[in-house]
Formats: C-alpha cells, sequence, structure tokens
C-alpha cells in the first residue's frame, strides 16, 4: 500500500476533512485498509478509526461493501483501483475533483467530488451524505449499475475485441 506520507494520495487532507466531520459527526466510524496502525502524526479528534492492515481481495471487497462510503482523498492518482473497486462493489466514493477519479465518480450519482485539495469541501461531501440512507443506496445502486455497464468482463472483451478488429484493418 502507499505511505500515508506521500502528498499524492492526501492522507493529510482527509485527516483535515475528519476533523471536521468528526466535530459535527462524533459516531463516524473510519475504517483504513492497507495500514495496520496509524501513522506518528495521527492526531486526537478524529472519528474512531480502525486499521484493518494489509489484506487480500476478499478482504478488500469485504471492507468496501461494510461501507457507507468510501474516501479517496488522492491530490493526484491516474484511476486509483479503490475508487472503481468501491463503485464496483456498489459503495459510493467521495474524492475530489482531479485526476482520473471525475472520470467515473458523477456527482450526486455515483458519490460525491470536491474541489481539488479543499479539506472543507471534502468534509462537506462527506456530511451532506450522512443520515440519508435511502440517498446513499441508491448512489450505490447507481455505482454498481455503472461498474456493470463498463467494466463487465463481456464489456471488456468486447472492447478489446472491437479494438484489435480496428487496428487490422488499418
Amino acid at each position: 500500500p502507499p505511505r500515508l506520507d506521500d502528498p499524492r494520495k492526501g492522507f493529510d487532507l482527509l485527516r483535515e476533512s475528519l476533523a471536521r466531520v468528526h466535530r459535527t459527526h462524533p459516531d463516524v466510524r473510519l475504517a483504513v485498509v492497507g495500514h495496520d496502525s496509524p501513522p506518528s502524526n495521527w492526531a486526537t479528534g478524529l472519528p474512531t478509526t480502525h486499521w484493518l492492515g494489509r489484506q487480500n481481495d476478499d478482504g478488500c471487497i469485504a471492507a468496501y461493501r461494510a461501507a457507507d462510503l468510501v474516501v479517496v482523498p488522492s491530490r493526484q492518482d491516474n484511476s486509483p483501483q479503490t475508487a472503481t473497486e468501491a463503485l464496483a462493489c456498489g459503495t459510493p466514493v467521495v474524492a475530489f475533483d482531479t485526476s482520473g477519479l471525475p472520470d467515473f465518480i458523477v456527482p450526486n450519482e455515483t458519490g460525491e467530488l470536491s474541489p481539488a485539495e479543499d479539506s472543507l469541501g471534502l468534509a462537506e461531501a462527506i456530511t451532506s451524505l450522512f443520515g440519508r440512507p435511502d440517498h446513499l443506496a441508491q448512489l450505490g445502486a447507481n455505482a454498481r449499475a455503472q461498474a456493470e455497464r463498463n467494466w463487465s468482463p463481456p464489456v471488456v472483451a468486447r472492447r478489446h475485441i472491437d479494438l484489435y478488429r480496428e487496428i487490422l484493418e488499418t
């Protein structure tokens, strides 16, 4: 897993956002996959955090499915597998409107996007979904449908075949 102090991954921005979220929603819980303990600069005043450690594919899928939403705070990340896997599991994603994330996170349809590097905006995007279980369920259903439409094995296979045919015809 990436290091939590890698600035591209935005964990510092997530920490700032979660401190804001925790002030208004003290019952929020956070699960972190890939790390079994907090970094030394993990602050107090944050939601109760469960450090799940490294997980195999089944463990990651179980974590995504158990979550109400997945937050991807990356400053810079082409197409984070965490986001696409969460969407495929039917879990809405909240992220920054940067890099490849807007290509598959559709605001108010499969999750929410916040302006890039705006920790307040990220906190607002997260809290906007709390207390709205029906809306979260709809976002999750939309996310799963999007994944099936775009990333299911038959769809990907068909796209590869079409690409190979196009290349052969040129």
